[in-house]
């Protein structure tokens, strides 16, 4: 025949719990508290059973461990993902390697994310992870990607007086000063003819990987364009010139 045990409202979860009609029909794994032979009936807990994988899970966690888990909750400085048994959080610097406004704008509710464990206190039970560390940072193989000498494309992000800012892909930013510019009259500034979201092609002239710094030109673009028709009409070169 059947048995039965008793699960109190209160051994649920790891807090208190009353919508209990959301538990009707789902299996779970729980740890018998009491027992009476004699009474044939027994009380569980699914609280305990919890409690004892989540220290499980701590006892096992290393600093640089990869873990899958659940976005539970976005708020304005992070992210709280379900690891299984214990939440952690991605702080909003730790979700990606660009500078961001919300943490709605790159995770979402629901969605199952691949972490970095980067801190945790096993007695406190916070655990602090990293989205971005998974991947590698952008900037790591930059000079492999953009040798200096090829050409590029960009989208603009920012024009200023002395010159424009070019995101080359997520994380990688470079400057096109204004000396490298196709006019050279002082009467025109970058703001006249660039604006944000214009797709440009550049060559790239320097790379500095510690500081972070990318140097392009849209001058030698043109140049090298020159250069390539001298090579294929070389007899019409009064007329290219």
């Amino acid at each position: 025949g059947s048995l039965y045990g008793f699960l109190p409202a209160s051994e649920i979860e790891s807090r208190s719990t009353y919508k209990l009609d959301s538990y009707i029909g789902k299996t779970f794994e729980m740890k018998i508290i009491e027992l009476n032979k004699q009474r044939k009936n027994f009380v569980l807990s699914r609280r305990a059973w919890l409690e004892k994988k989540r220290n499980e899970f701590l006892e096992n966690l290393e600093i640089g461990q990869q873990v899958t888990g659940i976005v539970k909750n976005i708020t304005t400085f992070g992210v709280f993902v379900d690891l299984g048994n214990i939440d952690g959080l991605i702080h909003k610097t730790e979700l990606a390697w660009k500078r961001i406004d919300h943490p709605s704008e790159v995770i979402s509710v629901g969605e199952r994310v691949e972490v970095k464990v980067i801190k945790f206190d096993r007695e406190e039970e916070k655990i602090s992870l990293s989205l971005k560390q998974v991947t590698s940072a952008p900037w790591e193989e930059v000079e492999d990607r953009y040798p200096v000498g090829s050409t590029v494309q960009g989208i603009v992000v920012n024009v200023v007086h002395y010159g424009a800012f070019l995101q080359l892909e997520e994380g990688v930013v470079g400057l096109i000063h204004v000396s490298e510019m196709p006019y050279t009259d002082d009467r025109i500034v970058p703001t006249d003819f660039l604006n944000e979201g214009d797709e440009v092609e550049v060559v790239v002239l320097e790379i500095s990987k510690n500081s972070k710094r990318i140097s392009l030109s849209m001058k030698q673009t043109q140049e090298n364009r020159l250069q390539q028709l001298l090579q294929k009409y070389p007899d019409k070169k009064n007329k290219l010139t």
